[in-house]
């Protein structure tokens, strides 16, 4: 195998270089594959270019294992380690990447690509504020970054943010100039804004011309909205768009959020059966990781043998509410009819809680239970006022729903540092739940999403781990069910307003009023009436899926 020679080394980059300019990735992929064949002592840069290949052909995973050893070669290369985080983040591994990113930033805090890629992290990982302030740090550092404009945009969006979103597009536009992208965001931000007419003019003049991705999905979430004989023609007319774009460079992600866009157009056209198929599709494309049921049984074994000690904190008057249950069981719900109260402040889905748990478990937050009870009086206290500055730094001095779902794993801690909190914890039909969570394209952590058996264990687990806190705290915690909600509002809120101490004096059935944000998936369901018609919509599927 004969030595590199530097001249002929350089032309090959060259060859391979300007192979990927023009955007032929099978022609760049053989020339240096064949280079890498012929040659020793290749050196880490020629790792860099093959991953660089493999990357933009969306073969991530080969990407990473090339990117890989060029950062071990080359460890304080801050090009390999980007793009090694940037191969992590389109396989999905955000946790991976967290790791490699704050290691970079502890050595560099002042770098503008590495704030933009640790704020996709932490947003993915549900800390939207945090992925805001990453993002506004990478702005400062380097106002030219149209990339991280783009993103914090998106981030407003998610967050509800929306007028603060389309006057950052507005000032994208200005500086950097229009383009598909800012549209696609724009429309977006529209949809949820309930102006559908206005978010589907945004993105139709470039149907079906585009090749990205974010168009044809705003597009379809626009469509959704419109007559039943246009939704018809217009769901037609995006699958057509993805057949002819599904060899374009789209990640899985890019791909999944498309199939569950058509899945909800085939539902809402009542063709089921086309619906679940897309759904089914969908989800094989998202899933990253699989789900681990021995890991959640064995959690909930801990749950059931768990026994409190006696330290507690301090009553502060029930000012402290936490909404916990199942996603898609009527959170969102319940949070804005307390809201219309005007005495409650809805903090939606923080992540004080698990930071506490993940501060105190040292990141074992499996086993936080066995550490709990060695917190003596002082750091209860400490904690307890922590989190109270956290929450009334945000709210006020008014009552606080906190409605972070998965809340339910640690109702001990909760009930530790605050002996009198209100715990709503929200059941719906399990099979509404499995189906709902089935056909949502979730951002955050929900590995038990992908199948209907998953869901339904993960639902299962919950109510065993929520009937053991029942037993343990029964003063504390009261179960709601959402179809009794739906029918019966004012009674039941009625109940949950005496359970936390407020008085009823408004009209609950108002809430769709309240001009305030919603980052969570019910976006456009707390927006409009209560309805009914999402009560036992199980049976529509009830041919194609087993829900035992």
């Amino acid at each position: 195998m004969p030595e590199i020679n530097s001249e002929v080394n350089n032309l090959v980059f060259f060859e391979v270089d300007r192979a990927l300019q023009r955007k032929d990735v099978n022609l760049a992929e053989t020339i240096a594959m064949n280079y890498l064949r012929a040659h020793k002592n290749v050196d880490a840069e020629w790792f860099f270019l093959l991953g660089m290949v493999y990357y933009k052909n969306l073969l991530f995973k080969e990407a990473a294992i090339i990117f890989n050893k060029a950062h071990v070669s080359a460890p304080n290369s801050l090009k390999f380690a980007l793009q090694l985080a940037r191969s992590y983040q389109m396989l999905g591994h955000y946790g991976k990447s967290e790791v490699i990113l704050r290691s970079l930033l502890s050595s560099d805090a002042d770098n503008d690509q590495v704030l933009m890629l640790l704020a996709v992290c932490v947003d993915v990982a549900g800390k939207g504020e945090d992925a805001l302030a990453f993002i506004d740090r990478s702005i400062n550092i380097n106002d030219t970054n149209a990339e991280a404009k783009y993103l914090k945009a998106s981030f407003l969006v998610n967050a509800g943010y929306l007028d603060s979103a389309i006057s950052l597009l507005d000032h994208i536009v200005k500086r950097h100039g229009d383009s598909d992208r800012v549209a696609a965001l724009r429309s977006f931000a529209l949809e949820r804004q309930g102006k559908y007419q206005a978010a589907f003019a945004t993105v139709e003049r470039l149907m079906p011309n585009t090749h990205l991705h974010a168009v044809a999905l705003a597009y379809g979430r626009a469509a959704i909205h419109c007559d039943t004989n246009i939704r018809i023609d217009l769901f037609d007319r995006i699958k057509k768009w993805l057949k002819k774009n599904e060899s374009f460079l789209m990640t899985n992600q890019d791909r999944s959020s498309l199939l569950f866009m058509l899945g909800d157009l085939a539902d809402k056209n009542e063709n089921f059966e086309e619906a679940y198929k897309f759904y089914l599709e969908a989800n094989s494309f998202a899933c990253v990781e699989r789900y681990d049921r021995s890991t959640v049984s064995k959690f909930v074994n801990m749950c059931t043998i768990y026994e409190p000690n006696n330290i507690r904190g301090t009553d502060n008057n029930r000012e402290n509410i936490f909404i916990v249950g199942m996603p898609r069981s009527g959170s969102s719900l319940i949070e804005k009819m307390l809201v219309k109260s005007g005495v409650v402040f809805g903090h939606g889905e923080p992540a004080y809680v698990g930071g506490v748990v993940r501060l105190i478990s040292n990141g074992d937050i499996l086993n936080y239970l066995g550490l709990l009870d060695n917190l003596n009086k002082s750091s209860v206290l400490s904690l307890a006022n922590d989190m109270k500055t956290a929450y009334r730094l945000a709210g006020g001095n008014l009552k606080h729903v906190d409605k972070m779902l998965f809340n339910y794993q640690f109702v001990p801690l909760i009930i530790k540092l605050f002996p009198d909190a209100r715990i709503i914890h929200v059941i719906r039909d399990y099979r509404d739940v499995a189906l709902s969570c089935f056909a949502h394209n979730f951002s955050g952590y929900h590995p038990y999403k992908f199948t209907i058996s998953d869901i339904i264990f993960q639902f299962r687990a919950h109510i065993e781990i929520m009937n053991r806190w029942k037993r343990l705290f029964p003063e504390n915690i009261r179960t709601i069910e959402y179809e009794r909600l739906v029918y019966y509002p004012t009674s039941v809120m009625s109940d949950i307003s005496k359970f936390i101490g407020i008085s009823q004096n408004y009209d609950v059935t108002k809430f769709y009023e309240l001009n305030t944000a919603c980052i969570t998936s019910s976006y456009s369901q707390v927006k409009q009436p209560l309805y009914r018609t999402a009560i036992g919509r199980w049976r529509l599927y009830q041919n194609m899926i087993d829900f035992k």
